[in-house]
């Protein structure tokens, strides 16, 4: 899935056990996010592509817990967001 000119890409919240996977983000207008994990458990977003520029590239969120980022690229100027304490969260 091609996700072109968003203000935000997929923003999940509250949710468990779920693979947000394939997800290439593109443009030319500035996200505030592109993969957002706020409040979630149990998360796999796996070959995610980032060629637009973003606020929050890969973010994880407040109260957010064992979730991973997992062969994802990041073509801009590339980091990994922690809005809040996060536990157990890798990429």
């Amino acid at each position: 899935m091609v996700i072109h000119n968003a203000d935000i890409g997929i923003l999940s919240e509250e949710i468990a056990n779920v693979t947000i996977q394939n997800i290439t983000t593109t443009g030319d207008h500035l996200a505030y996010y592109t993969i957002a994990m706020a409040a979630v458990h149990n998360v796999l977003a796996e070959k995610v592509k980032v060629y637009n520029k973003a606020v929050y590239l890969l973010s994880f969120n407040t109260f957010s817990a064992k979730n991973v980022y997992k062969d994802c690229e990041v073509f801009t100027d590339s980091a990994l967001d922690q809005h809040s304490r996060t536990l157990q969260s890798f990429i």
